[in-house]
């Protein structure tokens, strides 16, 4: 089954905040996005398996818009945790760097090239 949006996201508890890995979902979008996700698994009831404990937790929704399928995995160990994660990077947003930028910033970068003459 195809799926037409995706973001995929680490949440850290230090500091709780929530860095994007890789979506196809435009950055004005992804709270409205992350906010039907989080309404789509209320009322599903309590998970009770055992949440695992990290530091940095990783989750990734993709939703096919032909079936209204979502699905939504983690490695939170429990979907309760799970979606209080989504729900708690609704505007705790952070970007993560471009490649291109990462190296922009490394102490590998020189810069561009010196003008001849």
């Amino acid at each position: 089954m195809p799926h037409d949006l995706y973001i995929e996201f680490d949440y850290a508890i230090k500091g709780a905040s929530a860095t994007i890995i890789n979506t196809n979902i435009k950055d004005s979008y992804i709270d409205d996005f992350l906010s039907e996700v989080v309404r789509s698994q209320m009322g599903l009831g309590a998970d009770k398996q055992k949440a695992a404990e990290r530091d940095v937790y990783n989750v990734l929704i993709r939703c096919g818009l032909s079936y209204d399928h979502i699905s939504v995995s983690s490695n939170a160990g429990n979907k309760s945790l799970t979606t209080g994660i989504m729900a708690h990077s609704i505007g705790n947003w952070h970007f993560s760097d471009s490649l291109l930028e990462a190296y922009a910033k490394s102490d590998d970068f020189v810069g561009p090239p010196k003008p001849k003459g």
